[in-house]
């Protein structure tokens, strides 16, 4: 099992439990996302035994490399994102997250645009989906 992969996705499971619901939007990035990192059966198993948070304060231990520590950033403001709200738990998170991972100003913006390009990009899987 690749164990920063499922760092990284437990990582932004929680950052879409942060205002304490799972939207239907959330839950959909999820998948997609799950998808895109090509899980294997194991891995899948693994996730769904597992629903305990992970600490903000673990994460830098757990993801030494810092391009992994950006893409966990990437997939947080993501899934912040796919639910339309602007949760102030949400907003926390991504601070603390910005703060325990040590990302620059310039990183987040960069996490910010491959963020939005991503979500349209998303957006439009999600339209074509409901024109079939």
């Amino acid at each position: 099992m690749d164990q920063t992969k499922l760092t990284i996705i437990r990582a932004v499971r929680d950052m879409a439990r942060a205002d304490g619901r799972l939207h239907r939007q959330e839950r959909k990035i999820l998948r997609i996302i799950a998808e895109a990192e090509q899980l294997n059966k194991e891995e899948k198993e693994f996730l769904q035994r597992t629903s305990d948070p992970l600490a903000v304060n673990d994460l830098k231990g757990l993801l030494p490399e810092k391009a992994d520590r950006l893409h966990l950033m990437e997939l947080s403001v993501l899934v912040g994102m796919s639910d339309g709200v602007e949760s102030p738990d949400e907003l926390d998170r991504l601070r603390k997250l910005t703060e325990k991972l040590e990302i620059s100003r310039d990183e987040i913006e960069g996490c910010l645009e491959s963020a939005r390009d991503r979500f349209f990009e998303i957006s439009r899987l999600w339209e074509e989906e409901q024109e079939q």
